[in-house]
C-alpha cells in the first residue's frame, strides 16, 4: 500500500498544475523559471530557443524587425513589413499635416 497519494513529486505538480487555468499557470511559469539559473532554460529549452531566434547575431545598421542584410534600418524598403508601417505612418502624418513630417514648411 503506497505511502503518498502521488507516487512521486513530479505526479503532484503535473496534477495541480492541470487544474490551473492559463494565466495562473503562465504566472506559475514564470516564477519558476525565476527560480531557475539561465544555463538549465537554455539546456532545456534550447531548440525552442533556436527556433525563437534567440541564437540569431543581430548586426548593427540592420533593420531590427526583418533582420534583412540588403538594408538598414532607415531605408524604408518597399515589401519589408516593419518598413512599410514606416511608410504607412509616414504617408499618415504627411496628408494629416500638408507636409513631410521632420521637415519644417516655409511659405
Amino acid at each position: 500500500m503506497p505511502k503518498y497519494k502521488y507516487a512521486s513529486v513530479y505526479e503532484w505538480f503535473a496534477e495541480w498544475a492541470g487544474k490551473l487555468n492559463e494565466t495562473e499557470l503562465y504566472n506559475e511559469l514564470q516564477a519558476l523559471a525565476a527560480k531557475v539559473d539561465a544555463d538549465t532554460l537554455q539546456d532545456l529549452y534550447q531548440s525552442e530557443m533556436d527556433a525563437d531566434g534567440y541564437f540569431t547575431e543581430i548586426r548593427e545598421g540592420y533593420c531590427d524587425d526583418c533582420q534583412d542584410p540588403d538594408h538598414n534600418s532607415c531605408s524604408l524598403t518597399i515589401g519589408c513589413p516593419c518598413c512599410d508601417q514606416t511608410i504607412r505612418q509616414m504617408q499618415d502624418e504627411r496628408s494629416r499635416s500638408g507636409s513631410i513630417p521632420g521637415t519644417s514648411r516655409t511659405s
